[in-house]
């Protein structure tokens, strides 16, 4: 029994604007949260992040009567959606009414390895300006988890002689054994002193007496005037050192800078950094230099990042300052101007820019900071996001010139302030915060979701030889470069990987499939996981798509079809098999789902197979199908809508954008015999997906495209008349092995760029053409960005590109 060849098709998705709102989040990148649980309608979010599984966990503060406040949570859907499985109806209020006016605030979350919801705040004693640190942690359905501190809640006071006791937590984080940490301001007993203040609770909500002093720490800068030191974020490190970032003040004058202190493991100050454990930076740019910190995160190389505003001139207005420490205490003088640096948007009003919240992309080291930002309008305010390169520079791929801005604006003053800030696992941005209502001191959560990349996975892997090799290239200024090569391991002959990310870890896998000759077999292999310097590569998962003594092999297609910012996959049978179409998903335990399975082509006595691709066509942000016959079929193509892919009607019919039709017109539809290979790419820039078509063998290496717009308006004669691209490859149309195609964004210019690939019985080829210039060279070939030979030799069955 000979080994199977493996066939895999394109990488297939479809660019966004970068720095945009995502539209595949509640369908406008906006999503308002209300609580309304009293009257009175204050409900203010504060903070934000997402589970494994891609559901987003936000909370803050609801009001539940005349004066009590509640911590309030709430869970959406990746698709930006209440989640109705939690609590009710996707929200929960928790209150600890321990006296006072019961005025409990939530201010920060964390999610531990168990997936429960830690929510950090300050919570309302028996006294009018006494508060202490409290937290819940919250089970996967919504409730008050009993293991923690037999109720679910806890609360901590420091509660110092002489002072107000008014201790409140200002961030939470959790070590790597699962140890809960809250940092907050503590009041010292001289009126106006306050300082940092750490507890660290056991993962069954006790004090962890081998912390600090019983389990507490206080820590305080001093540095002048009365004192007064405030944390506002806690981060974690590798070694499970504790690092709290906040202001510090520096005399009577409302003069204040950033402070950075990091404790040991144990609680104590850490003497290796910056000498004392404790390190400040200034920006005094004017006015009153009131710089004061907001939030914190580490990056690469567990570089600390601090965030916050500062005070430029004397005027009012106020700059996003942001600072960088290295793991010693020292300023980074690689990043911006000798470490630090400001920027502001300064849309108009009194241009308050103002820093709430601060991620990093593990990936890249991108640094992300959310801020409330000023209009030209009075009392107006909007989210705005920067995003900052790791040298300190705006990023001008994202939103043009680094920076973007979201309005609600839905009544009132149309204030909408930021609160807090995360990454999911596709790097897409999620932002927290308060927007208001329509009605007089009415206020939701608002939860805005901002696309972070093109969504293109820019890798290229080039295979087609029978030595199971697979060249992978990176983008390199114009072009591709060759940056290795892998085999399939026991899987010899021909290794095709499409190019997925299955699991939402933004790390690429690899997806393989059968060709004819090896039955339906596909094998899944995972990116490698970094732990430490050892890159971990998980076995492979392997499967057949189809029955047993199916020998046709398959073709393949990914694309994350749901939104839930995980990839799906399309198999579907090539020689001999019908015109299936079998979708699956990966699930954390590596075990396969299969969501839907159907004729995508309306014969099922067709037995040329199909071939498949994903990407947005109609601009929605989610992957809609394309599927193509296959050997010995005309080109007949059949388009349907990702959105109800997984949602037939009750005759098991899926929406389809358009009636199928023939991939070319003309004579070629009754000619051409063995079927297109497909993509989906947006080339001319209008931000819906184009269907490129290259003839299939047999063929001359013809590229088509259909405008992506006009075929969503089920306009087919208008598309045919006007191509996105009509062209043969080398300008060849004597050639009859075919083309095969698939798209990349080498340039960051946010459009698609073309890469083709030789057909059957030819001299191995990849030729890549600038998306931008595709749409001015109907009728030609465009120019050429890159040409390059990946093997040397003629191959049988062509080359194929992911």
């Amino acid at each position: 029994m000979s080994k199977p060849q493996l066939l895999a098709l394109e990488d297939r998705s479809t660019p966004a604007a970068v720095g945009g709102l995502d539209l595949t989040f509640n369908g406008t990148g906006l999503a308002d949260v209300p609580f309304d649980l009293a009257a009175a309608k204050a409900d203010l979010g504060a903070a934000i992040a997402v589970q494994k599984d891609g559901k987003i966990v936000v909370v803050g503060s609801a009001q539940t009567g005349a004066a009590d406040i509640d911590f309030a949570v709430a869970r959406l859907n990746p698709d930006g959606t209440l989640d109705t499985t939690f609590g009710s109806n996707g929200i929960r209020a928790f209150g600890f009414d321990l006296g006072g006016s019961n005025i409990d605030r939530a201010t920060s979350v964390a999610i531990d390895s168990q997936g429960r919801i830690v929510v950090a705040g300050y919570a309302q004693t028996d006294a009018a300006n006494d508060y202490d640190f409290a937290v819940i942690r919250v089970t996967s359905t919504g409730d008050l988890d009993s293991t923690f501190d037999t109720d679910g809640r806890q609360t901590v006071a420091f509660d110092i002689a002489g002072g107000t006791q008014e201790d409140k937590t200002a961030g939470v984080a959790i070590d790597s054994q699962g140890r809960i940490v809250l940092a907050g301001t503590v009041a010292q007993a001289t009126a106006g002193d306050t300082d940092f203040g750490v507890v660290r609770l056991t993962t069954a909500g006790a004090l962890d007496k081998t912390f600090g002093t019983g389990g507490r720490q206080t820590i305080a800068f001093d540095l002048g005037g009365a004192n007064a030191d405030s944390a506002s974020g806690v981060v974690i490190d590798s070694g499970d050192r504790v690092i709290v970032a906040g202001s510090v003040q520096i005399s009577n004058f409302g003069d204040f800078d950033f402070g950075v202190a990091r404790l040991t493991a144990a609680g104590a100050l850490d003497q290796t950094f910056d000498g004392d454990g404790r390190a400040s930076v200034e920006f005094d740019l004017g006015g009153s230099n009131a710089d004061t910190a907001a939030a914190v995160a580490l990056g690469n190389g567990e570089k600390i990042v601090v965030v916050g505003s500062v005070v430029v001139g004397t005027a009012g207005d106020v700059d996003i300052g942001v600072a960088r420490f290295n793991t010693d205490g020292s300023l980074d003088t690689t990043f911006g101007d000798s470490g630090k640096l400001s920027l502001g948007f300064d849309l108009g009003g009194t241009k308050q820019d103002k820093a709430a919240g601060v991620t990093i992309n593990r990936l890249t080291g991108d640094i992300v900071v959310a801020a409330t930002v000023d209009s030209a309008t009075a009392g107006d305010t909007d989210i705005g996001v920067a995003r900052l390169t790791t040298d300190g520079s705006l990023d001008p791929s994202f939103s043009a010139d680094g920076r973007a801005v979201a309005s609600f604006d839905r009544g009132g003053a149309n204030a909408d302030t930021a609160a807090g800030v995360t990454q999911d696992a596709r790097g897409r941005i999620l932002v927290v915060g308060s927007i208001d209502t329509a009605t007089a001191n009415d206020r939701d959560f608002g939860v805005a979701r901002l696309t972070a990349t093109t969504g293109l996975a820019n890798d290229l892997l080039v295979g087609g030889t029978a030595d199971g090799q697979a060249i992978n290239y990176v983008p390199a200024g114009s072009g591709f470069a060759k940056s290795g090569g892998a085999a399939g391991a026991d899987l010899t002959a021909s290794v095709r990987p499409v190019v997925a990310d299955l699991n939402g870890d933004g790390v690429p896998d690899q997806i393989l499939g059968a060709a004819p000759g090896g039955g339906s077999r596909v094998r899944i292999q995972l990116g490698g996981v970094v732990q430490g310097d050892v890159v971990l590569t998980p076995s492979p998962i392997d499967f057949n798509a189809f029955e047993g003594n199916f020998t046709g092999g398959v073709f393949i297609a990914a694309g994350d079809i749901d939104g839930d910012g995980r990839d799906e996959f399309v198999v579907s049978p090539d020689v001999g098999g019908g015109p299936r179409a079998s979708i699956y998903s990966l699930n954390d335990d590596r075990t396969l789902t299969k969501k839907a399975d159907f004729f995508g082509i309306d014969d099922p006595n067709f037995r040329g197979g199909a071939r498949v691709a994903l990407g947005d066509i109609n601009g929605d942000g989610r992957a809609d199908l394309v599927v193509g016959a296959g050997f010995l079929g005309g080109p007949r193509v059949a388009l349907y809508n990702g959105a109800t892919l997984f949602t037939p009607d009750a005759n098991g019919v899926r929406q389809k954008l358009i009636g199928d039709f023939f991939a070319f017109p003309g004579p070629d539809a009754q000619t051409l015999r063995n079927g297109v290979f497909v993509t989906i790419g947006d080339l001319d820039g209008d931000g819906f997906g184009d269907v490129i078509f290259g003839g299939g063998p047999g063929g001359g290496p013809r590229v088509f495209a259909l405008s992506g717009q006009t075929l969503t308006a089920k306009q087919l004669d208008a598309a045919y008349a006007k191509p996105v691209a009509n062209f043969f490859v080398a300008n060849d149309a004597n050639s009859r092995g075919g083309v095969r195609v698939t798209v990349k964004d080498i340039d960051g210019d946010d459009r698609a760029d073309l890469v083709t690939a030789s057909g059957d019985n030819l001299p191995s080829r990849v030729r890549v053409y600038r998306g931008s210039t595709v749409p001015q060279a109907n009728g030609v070939e465009p120019p050429l960005l890159q040409e390059f030979d990946p093997f040397g030799v003629t191959l049988a069955n062509g080359v194929f590109v992911g």
